[in-house]
């Protein structure tokens, strides 16, 4: 698997002062995990349309759905997954299913029933803490960031760390019993912290209203598309080697990074434009490249960061060239970014859809 590369800075602090800008929802959540395996006959069964039920009607409603990839030869391997599951209660063999850590066994409606149950049951009680989770993205240096305010609603005593997951929401990969090119969704592929079980954020005596910010910031290189991808953060209680489930929250939503910085001077200045800038069918995009360029990708993203297509992705040579930037019917107005990257040579250009 491609890695992420963590740049910037990764911190927390703990204090009474609120995080204005990340609401913390008093909810408990549950988390359900199917272990599973692309060549795994049975996991295409019966279980497979098990978590298919899961996903449509539990998954963001009251729970956090996740297909967890722990055999090496799975096309959709992860190593977090694994590293995950090994502190789960009684993981043996694909497919398994568990609720928070705890593994749920019976035939299948059984465990249909039992799991709907667990989760309705624990989103009645009053949670003794959750994290809110903030994503926003900022194109003009392709920088992720995830910060996160966990709150504690009642006094605890312990270890407490936090995880951030990313999952990949829908991916085509084979399936033993369903196909050689089938849709998985809510698949772990990465933690966005250093470790999988994240950095501790509280311990001790705990007041309750004690909060606790974190952020990772990391450079996104194109490893997922970005509306494809559901952030997930689990608050967890250490003990000694084993790791108990407190509460989970997750994100699919990112924001444009908001800066009040200048602007930073960038790498092609008036050696990349976008004519005009606002367009209502199509706009001509000019190049004068110093240099040639190799591995040269030039983007366009929405307001949100999101990826809409690549207009260009290959070698450049030096000098002058020119593309056209075509706004398609699927494109609402509004504002976008045409980002140029080739290595360390970043820019990007503002441009307005009519």
């Amino acid at each position: 698997m491609r890695q992420f590369i963590f740049t910037l800075l990764a911190f927390f602090i703990i204090s009474s002062l609120a995080a204005q800008t990340i609401e913390v929802p008093q909810k408990q959540q549950s988390l359900v995990t199917k272990h599973t395996a692309t060549w795994c006959p049975f996991c295409g069964l019966e279980e497979w349309d098990l978590q298919k039920f899961f996903l449509d009607n539990l998954d963001g409603n009251n729970a956090i759905v996740m297909g967890a990839h722990i055999s090496s030869t799975s096309k959709l391997y992860s190593q977090t997954a694994k590293e995950l599951l090994m502190t789960y209660q009684g993981v043996v063999y694909q497919p398994e299913f568990f609720h928070n850590t705890s593994k749920i066994t019976g035939n299948i409606e059984s465990i249909k029933t039992m799991m709907s149950t667990k989760v309705s049951d624990a989103s009645q009680q009053s949670p003794l803490a959750q994290t809110g989770i903030l994503v926003t993205y900022n194109p003009t240096d392709d920088t992720l960031k995830v910060k996160t305010n966990t709150k504690f609603f009642s006094a605890a005593e312990g270890t407490y760390q936090l995880s951030i997951l990313l999952l990949q929401r829908e991916v085509y990969a084979e399936q033993a019993n369903r196909g050689s090119n089938v849709l998985h969704r809510n698949i772990i592929r990465k933690s966005l912290n250093p470790t999988t079980f994240g950095p501790e954020i509280a311990s001790g005596t705990i007041a309750a209203g004690t909060e606790a910010s974190h952020e990772v910031a990391l450079k996104w290189n194109n490893q997922y598309e970005l509306n494809n991808v559901k952030f997930v953060v689990i608050l967890w209680k250490r003990n000694a080697t084993k790791y108990d489930f407190v509460n989970g929250n997750s994100t699919t939503t990112i924001q444009q990074e908001q800066t009040t910085s200048t602007r930073r001077t960038d790498a092609l200045g008036n050696r990349f434009a976008i004519l005009p800038n606002a367009v209502k069918n199509n706009a001509l995009i000019q190049l004068d490249l110093p240099t040639a360029f190799n591995n040269a990708e030039i983007t366009l993203f929405d307001q949100y960061g999101r990826r809409v297509r690549t207009v260009h992705r290959g070698s450049l040579p030096a000098g002058q060239q020119q593309f056209t930037l075509e706004r398609t019917g699927a494109e609402a107005a509004g504002i976008y970014f045409l980002r140029f990257k080739s290595g360390n040579t970043v820019a990007t250009r503002r441009v307005i859809f009519l």
